[in-house]
């Protein structure tokens, strides 16, 4: 129900907040689809917990710049860690 309600927001900055904030994984990535702003989808791209929303902020990108950030940042984010090291 919250997640239908979600996909008729326009309100970018409630979307932006929905998308950031809910406890609901699915009700984040519904709030994520509409969201245009693209600082907010920035930052859902780089630094979001879960993939599928940082994937699906990144297909709503527009701005080139932040493609090149975003594949470095992901990419350091894979590197394996030194044995020992905290998570």
């Amino acid at each position: 129900m919250r997640k239908a309600a979600v996909k008729r927001l326009t309100d970018q900055a409630a979307l932006g907040g929905i998308a950031t904030t809910d406890e609901d994984r699915e009700v984040r990535k519904a709030a994520v689809e509409p969201l245009t702003d693209q600082a907010m989808l920035t930052e859902i791209a780089k630094s979001d917990k879960y993939i599928d929303l940082r994937w699906a902020a990144v297909e709503r990108l527009t701005d080139q710049a932040v493609f090149g950030k975003i594949a470095k940042s992901d990419a350091a984010r894979a590197r394996p860690r030194p044995s020992g090291s905290p998570a």
